[in-house]
This record gives structure tokens, C-alpha cells and sequence, in this order.
């Protein structure tokens, strides 16, 4: 375990809050799916219970096509209850395991109607006279769905659908209200958030983050690669850089004889077997080799410098619902730093918030902390990584500061 004094020395902290998810790896072996098929008459009721993904498609046959597979693992005859009465078919799900999950494919008469039943969450599909797909998990309802589908949300408060706005993709919401014609004709009654979209939901594209931005106008290799994919921020000709060019040497000065010697710095922490600093160090305690050679020590100073700290805080959807801890532990790290070290504190999700530069005043940067919230978006560590170390350590070069 590494003390906070020897920690220190880095001076940038990360405080991330990262879950990982345990449990066995899901197998690749194919299995054999679960098959079955029904002579059923014209108009006929199918319901479906606790299967986690249902795709439905058409097809002009009296009859229902059922495949129930499972990813790495066989579905069994025992995990799986058909009942049958003319025309209505139930087909209830109970997976030998709480994480199995059912990937269900029907294909089924057009003029069919379903009821698809998980957990607390009911969709009534009528006529699907083309394909429909509904996917669920603990928090999400995912629908995919034609066009031309009438929508009925009144039973569904936290509904929100896909649709093209001013170039972009967007959601807006249809939660409480009926929309469309059909068919087919759904109905959703659920507290779970639902989402509706025609068509797959693909990855939209990624627009530039203004933490990109910012490591994208200096130079250096972050830069360097940031322009070669965004062409546009290439500075034009004149424009102010960050680095000043050389001046040119005189004939004088070349004709020179130049010297030049190299005093490498080192920094280092010492510790006990236990992890604690062992203070009161001379240099005489020191010896250093290069190659086998040993080196003269040119200048020894315990380091008493304030330093310059930097919270990088994830505040990404996996631990949104831990700000409170978030919070606590922000601020005791903060309580327990020097007094004369300065902090500053940034949060990323897809993009960085400076929640304070760097400062000493510890009570600026509790009321700061305490009013954080986290907004939505992903996770884009390294361009929050790279906004610090361009863009805010920057602001603090020439003082005691240690990347």
C-alpha cells in the first residue's frame, strides 16, 4: 500500500470509482437451440413469458415457429412450459440460472396477437405485419419497431423514441400518449424507461469533446494524432503557438565552441517494510550508479515544496448512483493534504468539468464537491487524462509539480 507521502510525489491524483463485473466467462461453444413448432389457427393469442430478448417476423403460414437459444449454453426441455388451447399458445420461460438470459425467435402469423410478460412489464403487440424486436434488462425496455407502428405509451411514463433531428439523432419523449397509426399495433405498461427505435441502434457518431479540442490545439504527440484525424484544427499559417521557435544562430555562434553538461533529477520516497516515509535522510544515505559506475551526488534536498494535485473524478453511469460516496471521499482526500498543497478537481464523462482549478482554499473546494453532480454520458478517461495534463498542470508550470 503506497503512503500518502510517497503517493504525493506523483502529483496528479486519479480518484476513480471502477466496478468490475465477477463471474464466469460466457463459453463460446455453440449450442443446440431449443425448437418447437404449432399448428395454430388464423388470428391466433401467443404469449411469452421471462424471455430477456423476442424477435417476432411474419410469415403466411398457420402455424408458430419458436427458437429459444441462450448464449454458451443449451436451453433445456425442463426450462421451458408450452400449453396449448386452439388457438392460443403460452410459453413460459424459467432458466435454470438467474443471469441465463433467452433469446427468443418467433416467426408467427400476420394477423397474431402477443403478450409478452417479463417481470413486472407487459407489451401487447397486435397484427405485426412486419418484424418486431423487444429486448429488456433490469432497467431498460428496448423496442424495434417499424415505422408505421402505432405506439401506445399512456402506460408508460419513462418512454422515449429515436428520431433524426437537424442532422442528429436525438430522443424525445412519448411517455403518457399515443402516437402512430399501424399496424402493428404495441402497448407497453411498465415503471421500467423504454425505448423505441426503427431500426438497430447503432453507435452515433462520436462528435469532438471540448477536452479533445483543447489537447488537439497544442503541440506534442497527443496533438500531433488528434489533427491527423480533425484536419480542421490544424493551426493556419501565423497563428500563435505555443512553443516559440529558436533563433537562428550567427556566424559568430556557430563558429562557437559549445559546452554542454546534463544534471539529471531524481526523485525519490523512501519507505519501511510496513509502507510508512522514512523521514530525516541525508544525502550521505544515498549512493547512485550508472552502468556499474558510481556518481557523484551534485545537490540533495528533502522535498518540503507544496505540490499541485489534480482529482480526475468518473462520474460515468456505472457509479452515478454512488455520488454521495463520490462526494465523502473527495472531500476527505482533500482534508488530508497539506495545507499549502494546492488542489484542483475535474469530472469526466464523455467530457470534462472543472469543478475548481487548482487553490488552496479547502472551503471553496468542500462547497464545490458538495454541489458536484453527475451529468449523463460515457466514459472518455483518456481525453479527460489528456485535458489535465495539457490544459490545467499548465496553468501551475514552474512550481512544484510532479506528472
Amino acid at each position: 500500500m503506497v503512503s500518502l507521502k510517497s503517493a504525493r510525489r506523483a502529483g496528479l491524483f486519479i480518484l476513480p470509482f471502477v466496478i468490475l463485473p465477477f463471474g464466469n466467462p460466457t463459453s463460446s461453444a455453440q449450442s443446440r437451440p431449443f425448437e418447437r413448432s404449432f399448428f395454430i389457427f388464423d388470428k391466433p393469442q401467443i404469449i411469452i413469458s421471462n424471455a430477456t430478448t423476442i424477435s417476432i417476423a411474419p410469415w403466411d403460414r398457420n402455424e408458430v415457429s419458436l427458437v429459444a437459444e441462450s448464449s454458451g449454453a443449451e436451453v433445456l426441455d425442463k426450462e421451458v412450459k408450452i400449453k396449448q388451447n386452439k388457438n392460443k399458445l403460452e410459453v413460459s420461460f424459467h432458466p435454470s440460472k438467474p443471469d441465463k438470459g433467452i433469446l427468443l425467435t418467433l416467426k408467427v402469423p400476420p394477423r397474431s396477437v402477443l403478450d409478452i410478460n417479463i417481470d413486472n412489464t407487459k407489451i401487447h403487440i397486435k397484427h405485426p405485419v412486419e418484424p418486431v424486436k423487444v429486448s429488456a434488462n433490469q432497467s431498460l425496455i428496448h423496442l424495434d419497431v417499424p415505422e408505421s407502428t402505432e405506439l401506445d405509451m399512456e402506460k408508460a411514463l419513462k418512454a422515449r423514441r429515436y428520431q433524426q433531428m437537424q442532422g442528429a439523432r436525438v430522443t424525445v419523449g412519448i411517455g403518457g400518449r399515443r402516437s402512430g397509426k399501424g399496424p402493428p399495433h404495441i402497448k407497453a405498461e411498465t415503471d421500467r424507461a423504454v425505448i423505441v427505435s426503427h431500426g438497430p441502434i447503432e453507435p452515433p457518431h462520436r462528435p469532438m469533446t471540448y477536452a479533445a479540442h483543447v489537447i488537439a490545439r497544442h503541440n506534442g504527440f497527443m496533438g500531433s494524432s488528434l489533427r491527423k484525424s480533425y484536419p480542421h484544427l490544424i493551426r493556419p499559417p501565423g497563428a500563435r503557438r505555443d512553443s516559440v521557435a529558436a533563433p537562428l544562430a550567427t556566424e559568430k555562434e556557430e563558429g562557437a565552441l559549445r559546452l554542454e553538461t546534463h544534471l539529471i533529477n531524481l526523485n525519490i520516497s523512501v519507505t519501511d517494510r510496513s509502507g510508512k516515509a522514512m523521514p530525516g535522510l541525508k544525502q550521505n544515505d544515498f549512493s547512485v550508479y550508472e552502468d556499474g559506475v558510481l556518481q557523484p551526488i551534485s545537490f540533495f534536498s528533502p522535498e518540503e515544496s507544496p505540490f499541485n494535485l489534480i482529482l480526475l473524478i468518473d462520474l460515468s453511469g456505472s457509479v452515478r448512483d454512488k455520488i454521495d460516496l463520490i462526494r465523502e471521499t473527495a472531500i476527505h482526500f482533500i482534508d488530508i493534504t497539506n495545507a499549502q498543497d494546492s488542489v484542483g478537481v475535474i469530472t469526466f464523462t464523455t467530457d470534462v468539468i472543472t469543478v475548481s482549478h487548482l487553490t488552496r482554499d479547502r472551503e471553496e473546494l468542500r462547497d464545490r464537491i458538495n454541489f458536484m453532480q453527475p451529468p449523463w454520458g460515457g466514459t472518455h478517461f483518456y481525453d479527460a487524462l489528456g485535458y489535465v495534463l495539457i490544459q490545467e498542470l499548465r496553468r501551475a508550470r514552474g512550481s512544484a509539480m510532479r506528472s
